[in-house]
């Protein structure tokens, strides 16, 4: 059987040295090899569009160079990161039109979530949404149980590591499916989609062996269909 093409869009950032470069998640590439799919990367065609705020950044339809990449494949994957960049939410945007499965962590959730027509706020509970990503257990993260998220993790109560900035106040189109103890929402959905799903922590760091492993299973599942 052919193996599905999973496009990673790669993060605009700087150096140690200062110098642009393009960044991809290991964790996630594994994730995607060790459940069937291959990971490729997703470049930005526009440079200087990256080290944005959220809040400020205006959706617009997509590059045809960035188009080109998309095409080649079966889903897409944003990346979690501490910067935004236009080209991100843009993708975003294209994808949801076109129906592309896509999963989005940490700020690939808020991209998914800004190309829906949401809005941000900086989180200020510092503690437990700033801690470090090999935290496993940060903090609690309780599931709707008719979301397809509880579908793939069968769980309805979920320790989660938490490392973010950022927080929507209005989802847009996007439904809530997850909250943390504090009330902040922490993964949504579109239904009526192939695959379409924003989580705000990183199951890219747990071990194959652990429940949000099955986050990446059942996507690349449906990229393969």
């Amino acid at each position: 059987m052919k193996k599905p093409i999973i496009g990673i869009v790669n993060k605009n950032v700087l150096d140690a040295e200062g110098r642009e470069a393009f960044f991809t998640n290991v964790n996630i590439c594994e994730k995607v090899i060790i459940n069937g799919g291959i990971p490729i990367t997703i470049n930005n065609t526009m440079l200087k569009e990256y080290n944005e705020k959220i809040e400020n950044i205006i959706v617009h339809n997509i590059h045809n160079e960035t188009k080109q990449q998309l095409q080649l494949c079966d889903g897409i994957i944003l990346q979690g990161g501490i910067n935004y960049a236009t080209y991100e939410v843009n993708i975003a945007k294209y994808l949801i039109e076109k129906d592309i499965p896509v999963l989005g962590i940490c700020a690939g959730m808020n991209c998914l979530i800004k190309a829906g027509g949401g809005e941000f706020r900086r989180d200020t509970n510092r503690d437990i949404h700033n801690n470090k990503y090999d935290n496993l257990k940060a903090h609690k993260v309780s599931i709707n149980q008719e979301s397809l998220l509880y579908e793939i993790l069968k769980e309805k109560d979920l320790y989660v590591n938490s490392v973010h900035t950022r927080t929507s106040i209005n989802t847009g189109i996007y439904e809530p499916v997850a909250y943390s103890q504090d009330g902040l929402v922490e993964a949504v959905e579109l239904k009526n989609k192939k695959f379409n799903l924003g989580v705000q922590w990183h199951p890219e760091q747990f071990n194959k062996e652990d429940v949000n492993n099955n986050i990446f299973k059942i996507f690349i599942g449906r990229c393969n269909k």
